[in-house]
C-alpha cells in the first residue's frame, strides 16, 4: 500500500501530461498560465496570513489567550472537557495552522493516547 502511494502524485502528473498531449495544446504555456494563476492567488493571501499570524500571536501576548482559559476553565470541567484543550478551543476558528501547533504540543505533553490527546 505505501508502495502505492508513493507512485500517486507522479502517476497524476503523468496522466495530465499525456492528457495534454493527446489534447494537442501547448503544454508549456499551459503551465505557465497555471504557474502565474497559482503565483497571483499566493500573493493575494499573504497579507491575510501575515495579519492573521500577528493577530494570533498579540492575543497570546496579551494575556488574553490564559485570561479566557482560566475564564471557561469552571464551564469546560463541569461539560467534561479537559481545561489543557480550552486555547485549542479558543484558536482552531481562528486559524487552521495555530490549533496545529496546540495539538502537537498537546501531543508531545500528554501524549496522543491520554484524555486530553483524545
Amino acid at each position: 500500500m505505501e508502495f502505492v502511494s508513493k507512485l500517486i502524485v507522479p502517476l497524476c502528473i503523468a496522466f495530465m501530461g499525456f492528457g495534454m498531449m493527446v489534447s494537442k495544446k501547448d503544454l508549456f504555456s499551459e503551465f505557465i498560465k497555471g504557474a502565474e494563476e497559482g503565483m497571483k492567488t499566493a500573493v493575494a493571501l499573504l497579507p491575510t496570513f501575515v495579519v492573521l499570524l500577528c493577530a494570533i500571536s498579540m492575543f497570546n501576548a496579551s494575556g488574553a489567550a490564559k485570561f479566557l482559559t482560566d475564564l471557561l476553565t469552571p464551564f469546560a470541567k463541569k461539560i467534561g472537557v479537559p481545561s489543557e484543550i480550552i486555547p485549542l478551543i479558543v484558536v482552531r476558528p481562528l486559524s487552521g495552522g495555530a490549533s496545529t501547533a496546540l495539538i502537537a504540543d498537546i501531543f508531545q505533553k500528554y501524549g496522543a493516547d491520554s484524555f486530553v490527546g483524545r
